[in-house]
């Protein structure tokens, strides 16, 4: 992963973005490195596959919502 760079100073001739980045590099690196006990890496064969996976993700993301969304409306009907 990522790590924070202390030269903030060659971070900020490199793009004046850095030095926020940089800063919110150190807070996750505080925050999240500490709760890892390890870190487990996939490969895959086909880059095509993480593809179609994130697009099943946000099919059912959508269809959740849409689902919820039509509940509520349907309650706030039964209620009126």
């Amino acid at each position: 992963g990522f790590r924070p760079r202390a030269d903030r100073d060659a971070l900020a001739a490199i793009h004046p973005g850095l030095a926020d980045v940089n800063a919110r590099l150190a807070d996750y690196d505080a925050k999240l490195w500490p709760r890892m006990h390890c870190w487990l890496v996939l490969r895959v064969h086909n880059l095509e596959w993480i593809a179609q996976w994130r697009l099943q993700a946000e099919h059912r993301m959508r269809d959740i919502k849409a689902n919820a969304s039509a509940a509520s409306n349907a309650g706030a009907a039964s209620n009126a």
